[in-house]
Order: C-alpha cells, then sequence, then structure tokens
C-alpha cells in the first residue's frame, strides 16, 4: 500500500525473544501504585487510626454506647471506601486518557477493587485489633509496606527473580491483587486467570475478617 508520499507504508511490531509482548512499564506501574495506595490505607489509615483510638479510650468509650459494636466498626468503612473510589476514578481516569484502559473494562476493575480493598481493610483491623501502641503500629506499617511490596511482584515485576521464587511469590494473596489488576490494563502481564485471583482475594478476605472480629480488642488491658 502506497501513502500520499509514494513511500510503501510499513506495519512493525515489537515482541520479545520468545515471541511475547513487549514488558510495558506503564501497565505495570498503575495497578502497583492502585494496590499500593490502597495498602497504605489498611495499615496507616486503618490499623494506626485504630490502634491510637484504642490507646486513647475512646473505642473503650463507644463500646459503652448503646451502638453494637460491630457497627461502631462498620462506621468506619464509608469514608474509607469512598477515598479508595476516589483514588480508583483518578487512576482510571489517567489510564483511559492514556489508552491505557478500555472504559469498557472499569466495571470489572471496580469489582477487583472492590475485593481488594475488602481484603486490605481486613488486615488493617487485624493489626489495629491486635497492637497497642501507636509508634510501634505505625514502625511495622512502615516496615510491612515495602516488603510487602517487593515481594509480591507490585513494586517490581516477579519476572526478575528466579522461578523457583517467582513461582510461590505470585500465588499470595497481594500479588494475585495485583496480577487481577493487570488483567484490565492494556499491555498488562498476568500469571493467573481473574477468576483463580478473584478467589484467593475472596478468601483470603473471609478468613481475616473472621479473624480479626475473633482477636480484636476494645480496651489496652482487657478484650
Amino acid at each position: 500500500v502506497l501513502d500520499g508520499t509514494g513511500w510503501e507504508g510499513w506495519e512493525v511490531a515489537a515482541v520479545g525473544s520468545d515471541g511475547s509482548a513487549l514488558f510495558d512499564p506503564m501497565a505495570f506501574v498503575i495497578p502497583g501504585v492502585l494496590a499500593f495506595a490502597l495498602l497504605s490505607l489498611a495499615l496507616t489509615g486503618t490499623a494506626s487510626a485504630l490502634v491510637s483510638m484504642r490507646a486513647s479510650g475512646t473505642l473503650r468509650l463507644l463500646s459503652t454506647t448503646p451502638a453494637r459494636r460491630s457497627a461502631v466498626l462498620l462506621s468506619l468503612l464509608p469514608g474509607r471506601a469512598l477515598l479508595a473510589l476516589a483514588v480508583l476514578a483518578l487512576m482510571g481516569t489517567g489510564a483511559v486518557v492514556g489508552g491505557l484502559l478500555e472504559p469498557a473494562s472499569m466495571l470489572r476493575l471496580l469489582l477487583t477493587t472492590a475485593i481488594g480493598l475488602v481484603m486490605l481493610l481486613a488486615l488493617g483491623y487485624l493489626l489495629g485489633g491486635l497492637l497497642s501502641s501507636p509508634e510501634v503500629t505505625n514502625a511495622i506499617s512502615g516496615l510491612l509496606t515495602p516488603v510487602l511490596l517487593m515481594s509480591t511482584g507490585l513494586l517490581f515485576p516477579l519476572e526478575l527473580l528466579p522461578d523457583s521464587v517467582a513461582g510461590p511469590l505470585s500465588w499470595t494473596p497481594l500479588a494475585m491483587f495485583g496480577d487481577a489488576l493487570r488483567h484490565d490494563v492494556v499491555g498488562g502481564i498476568t500469571r493467573h486467570a481473574l477468576w483463580l485471583d478473584w478467589t484467593v482475594m475472596a478468601a483470603t478476605a473471609a478468613g481475616l475478617t473472621a479473624l480479626a472480629a475473633r482477636t480484636f480488642r476494645w480496651d489496652t488491658e482487657r478484650g
């Protein structure tokens, strides 16, 4: 086919040595940033907040009100859900504008984010119910965040690690959260089927929620 200049048009497709698509940094970064934001919301925004409320006696005071204890804890969720939705809207809009996300994929991405948010907030409630010192909680959150990011393929691709290490790490719930997010990003490289990612995430969320409910303490001295 000749273009307007009289030269024959060319179409070039770059692939890896094994025929796979080349690694797209932005397709990897956007899901990682979203997962990092939700992880920070769970650890710093939820666990640290709960520990501070317990240390100040606020939780003990709330537990003496007519409101059910479960209602008191659930009242913390809407604000965090709205914040997560705002982050998703911001990241999703940027991805759509950048051609990395099809608008039709937003609904499925929303479901993935919702499951991941429940899983991470359950972790936040678990830590917030067990730890007693705000300083210790902040220190643990600060240490746990980079460890989780580096060991679950959110900070850098697991493909950079030996297969003997990357394989087991790819089955961790947070790694599968990142994997599920990349299913909807154009150019995203995934390891597992989306239904499998969702199943592991949902099971983890259920387990963490049950454990958090059993171990949550309202007072620094007694359960």
